[in-house]
This record gives C-alpha cells, structure tokens and sequence, in this order.
C-alpha cells in the first residue's frame, strides 16, 4: 500500500492525504457533538422547580440578611428593625419614620403604598398583617357623608335616635320603628337601599324582611353570614373577628377559592377553635361559589398555588396530561397524593 503511494505524484499525495485528516475531522465532530447537545427541558416545570428551591431557602431581609418574619404591626408605631424583619427595605423603612416623626399618621394602605421606595407586591402580601390605631370598622355611629362602602345595617340593633343618623325618610323611620315591636328583620340591609327607597318601594318589599318575634329565639341568632360571599364589613361583626382577621379571612379565601366547611377556618392564621365554634350558628356556606380548577387546562404554577396540592402533584398532573386527557379520579390514586385529603381536592379541583 505504502509502495503504491510512493509511486503517486506529489500533488496526488496531498490531495489523499488532505481526504485522510478531513474524514478524520468529520469523525470527531459527529462524537464531540452529542457532548454538546443542549438538554431540551420544559420551560414552565424548571421555573417551578427554581421556584421550589427557593421557596426551600430561608428568606432574609435586603438590608440586615435576617429571616423574614411576618407578624401583626401598627405602622404609626412599628420601629425600624421590625420593618426589617417584615422585609421593607432600608430606604423605605427610613422615610417611613422621617414622616411619622414630622407628624404623619397612617390610617390606610394606601397611605402607607405613598411612601417613597414601598415595594407594592410586598406591600399587597404583608396587608392582612397590618393594623391601624384608627379603628375603621364602619358602624352606624360612624357613618357619613363620604362612606362609599355599601354598608349593610342590621336594623334589629338601631334604635330611634341611630335610625336618625341614618338619613332616612321620615315616613319609612317611623315603620321601621312601628315594625321593631312586634317583628325582627331577618337579614341586613344594604344603606344604600334604605336611603334611597320612597315608602312605596319600601311597603311592597318589607313583608319579606320580617320575621314574628318569638320569645324562645335570642335576636343575633336570626342572622347568618355567608362565608364565601361576605365582604370583610360583614365577616368583621362575626364574634372575635375583627378588622384584620376578616381581611385574612377574604385572601386565604381567594387563594382556596372559596370555603365547603366552616373548619376551614382554623387554616387562617389567628383564628382558633374557640372563635370557629362561636360562630357556628352564624355562618352559612354556599359551596356553589368556589371556584374550581380544571387539571387538564391550569397552568402547573396556578396548580402548585393553590394550599392543598404541592409542587410534585402539580407536576405529576402536568407530566400526564401531555399523554392524554387525565382524569381526576386516577391521578389522586398517584403516589405524591398519598398524604394528601382527597376529599379536599376533588373539592377544589376537576377534569372538565
């Protein structure tokens, strides 16, 4: 072989010589380029699982590297360490105290949200910890002129002179007051709706509103509050919840979705079994307003958000449906829902 080669031309030589290397090149780029491949890794479960990893991570404050701790605070008194604490930064935490030493108070969100460097996503998720010196309750003593709130009066409590600060009409005052002495109302009432009602609108509705005194049935126990439909004026007559719990109470509702059972209520932070069984009898739950979540169409994030399905069963709904339409019965038979309440997800969660 080599004898032949020699005989060639040089020109010859080159030229099969030049096909020698570049075969060789060839061949080691079709075994370098495997090495090299990009591994093609679905977008949104990576996220979600970057997401995971932090979440797994202690949280610390920007300025004094801390954990995060959220508690209940007074803006108009909180010190500059617990806004450290609660993750407001340095600059924010600063001019916060430079207007309350200038003589501001804050007796709103949004009065806080208008302090220069206030992070407004941190702000939304710290809300229902915040409290105020001012209590903002609306009652019928401090009703005016620039509520906006349709509040809602329970009548069965007002008497004469409170109905006169409720503005109305004087014909319509009178009935009401005739009708306290033998009647209870058995429902609030919107302000709105008394205020603007002629007694004609009033006398064609009010048999409605009534109910006949009875001597064996305490007043308070006529009035139910529907959970998943209150607003937190409403939420906040309950027996031990206030201002802020209520406003706890509609953002763990809206992250469920809504309620199916008064218990639920223990989930929400500072709400114990004492204040649940004193309110028994006050709460109605109309399950029809829960909002559910279609696994075959939700997001893997919206899935792993929501407080009874964590990060592997979204994931495991997520990995399934790419083969084919899943059902609900069959994924809860999964193993990453061994320990969960699969009363509670079939609950919140549905295949169509």
């Amino acid at each position: 072989m080599w004898r032949e080669f020699l005989t060639l031309t040089k020109r010859e030589q080159t030229g099969i010589l030049s096909l020698f290397f570049l075969l060789v090149i060839l061949i080691g780029l079709l075994w370098i380029k495997p090495a090299f491949k990009e591994e093609q890794v679905d977008k949104e479960l990576q996220a979600c699982a970057d997401q995971l990893k932090q979440s797994n991570s202690v949280m610390v404050s920007e300025d004094n590297f801390e954990p995060l701790q959220y508690f209940s605070f007074d803006p108009n008194n909180v010190s500059k360490n617990d806004m450290l604490r609660l993750g407001f930064s340095n600059y924010a935490s600063d001019n916060l105290i430079k207007y309350r030493n200038a003589g501001g108070k804050f007796n709103s969100i949004e009065k806080l949200a208008q302090i220069y460097g206030m992070d407004s996503v941190h702000l939304k998720n710290i809300e229902p910890y915040i409290i105020f010196n001012v209590d903002q309750r609306l009652s019928v003593n401090n009703l005016n002129n620039s509520t906006k709130v349709n509040f809602k009066v329970d009548l069965n409590l007002q008497d004469s002179l409170d109905l006169i600060k409720l503005k109305l009409n004087s014909s319509l005052l009178n009935d009401i007051l005739q009708i306290k002495k033998e009647f209870y109302f058995n429902q609030r009432i919107s302000l709105n709706d008394l205020q603007s009602w002629s007694f004609s609108e009033w006398i064609s509705i009010k048999d409605t509103l009534v109910v006949r005194k009875r001597a064996d049935v305490v007043q308070t126990d006529l009035f139910q509050i529907e959970l998943n439909s209150a607003d937190t004026a409403e939420l906040a007559l309950l027996k031990g919840i206030g201002k802020v719990l209520a406003r706890r109470i509609v953002y763990y509702r809206n992250r469920l979705g809504g309620f199916y059972e008064i218990n639920q209520l223990a989930e929400v932070e500072g709400i114990s079994p004492i204040v649940i069984n004193d309110n028994q009898k006050y709460i109605l739950i109309d399950t029809s307003f829960i909002k559910k979540i279609n696994i075959n169409k939700a997001s893997l994030r919206r899935m792993k958000e929501h407080p009874y399905m964590d990060f592997y069963m979204a994931k495991d709904i997520y990995e399934s449906r790419k083969e084919s339409v899943v059902n609900l019965k069959d994924i809860i038979q999964m193993r990453s829902f061994a320990k969960a309440n699969k009363n509670r997800i079939r609950q919140y969660f549905t295949d169509n």
